[in-house]
């Protein structure tokens, strides 16, 4: 890949203008413009105002935070209502790079456009992590439309961020946008958190041997551009379900779950205590367990709650529910939902990954894992750190 090549792409560009052209082959479209007309910017939207690094999965808190890699992006050119993909070298010449060097916590880099004849195009990007083989990507045919999709083939669901944006190429090579040449690139998936204290041990006579999340649907594959995503513009009152392949009837998906075989008094499942306790570091509460990650959107399954907090005892073949907690929405206090892109549902409230009092200590936001001893209520979190962060309900 050539890393250099915004620096090589600007100073040729300088070197070349209308008076040092020698024939009609060298009046070439972008030959005459000013340093930096063809310049497109692309930035990573992870939300909030951070931009911190996140190695890799799980999640453990709601903040802005990503691991993204790698970027790759792709130039169209549409005539005749028609899209079609442009190649990185046309006629000998380059006219941009689809590699774009990007380091974790990287906030933006440039992409530059050369040698481009007059006309509409439409440069699209996505963002993801390169460690894992497990998500694969389909750009389609493109025609009147485009539409890029993702599909998570084994393992955890990954965090993908894409983006597009509409370009217009005058007569002398010039490359503009509305409303700015900046391309972001915003997540294509959902998160959630599951933060919990004060575990019983027992349900009546049945001891506890997990705690489970599960969810009344599961898609792999979703769009990333296009597609169900066509309107979709960052932002809470566009909320979208890109996912494509959730099951009908559906299939029910377990999104994390805790063993009680790791909890301190255990006692090869014959605790005497009625909470179970945890060895837990500064960066959760005490005796609490924590755990997160990624879903691919999916619709609200009719008569399902959405989300739901399952205790589990060993039974006679296959591990058995023993007490279930309904997940509502705040305020609204529904439970059956949809999953939406880019929202984050967070069951207990954190809202930073290391310590408990949140990543200001000029105005303290400290965590709230779900008391699961409690047999009240328990609620889903919303936090400005993704388009909408949700502290769920649970009852």
């Amino acid at each position: 890949m050539k890393k250099n090549f915004l620096v090589l792409g600007l100073a040729a560009m300088s070197l070349f203008t209308v008076a040092s052209c020698s024939s009609d082959d060298d009046l070439q479209a972008g030959m005459s413009i000013g340093s930096g007309d063809n310049v497109i910017t692309l930035a990573l939207n992870p939300g909030g105002s951070g931009m911190a690094s996140r190695e890799a999965r799980p999640v453990t808190s709601s903040e802005a935070a990503n691991n993204v890699d790698k970027v790759v992006v792709k130039l169209y050119r549409l005539a005749d209502g028609n899209y079609s993909l442009v190649s990185e070298t046309e006629n000998g010449q380059t006219i941009y790079e689809q590699d774009v060097t990007w380091s974790q916590g990287t906030k933006t880099a440039n992409v530059t456009l050369k040698h481009l004849a007059q006309g509409s195009y439409k440069l699209v990007a996505r963002g993801y992590n390169n460690t894992s083989t497990a998500v694969s990507f389909d750009e389609g045919t493109p025609s009147t439309t485009i539409n890029w999709t993702a599909t998570q083939s084994t393992g955890d669901i990954e965090e993908v961020f894409a983006g597009e944006l509409d370009l217009t190429v005058d007569a002398e090579g010039k490359v503009t946008a509305d409303p700015s040449k900046t391309l972001t690139m915003n997540r294509r998936v959902a998160g959630f958190l599951a933060y919990f204290k004060n575990i019983p041990t027992k349900v009546g006579d049945d001891v506890v041997k997990s705690v489970r999340v599960v969810a009344s649907n599961k898609a792999t594959k979703y769009d990333i551009i296009g597609g169900t995503l066509a309107s979709y513009t960052a932002n809470a009152s566009s909320a979208t379900v890109n996912g494509l392949d959730a099951k009908s009837p559906a299939e029910e998906n377990v999104l994390c779950e805790f063993a009680m075989s790791d909890a301190t008094n255990w006692n090869g499942g014959a605790p005497s205590d009625e909470s179970y306790t945890f060895t837990t570091d500064a960066n959760k509460v005490e005796n609490s367990v924590l755990d997160g990650g990624f879903i691919v959107p999916f619709g609200k399954v009719s008569g399902k709650n959405t989300l739901r907090v399952e205790l589990m005892a060993a039974g006679t073949g296959a591990d058995e529910v023993v007490k279930t907690y309904t997940v509502k929405m705040p305020t609204s206090y529904e439970t059956s939902y949809d999953i939406c892109v880019n929202h984050f549902y967070s069951i207990g409230h954190k809202t930073s990954s290391s310590g408990t009092e949140g990543p200001d200590p000029g105005t303290p936001d400290p965590d709230k894992p779900v008391d699961l001893g409690n047999e009240d209520e328990i609620t889903l979190s919303l936090s400005d750190a993704w388009d909408v962060v949700y502290d769920m309900v649970v009852d």
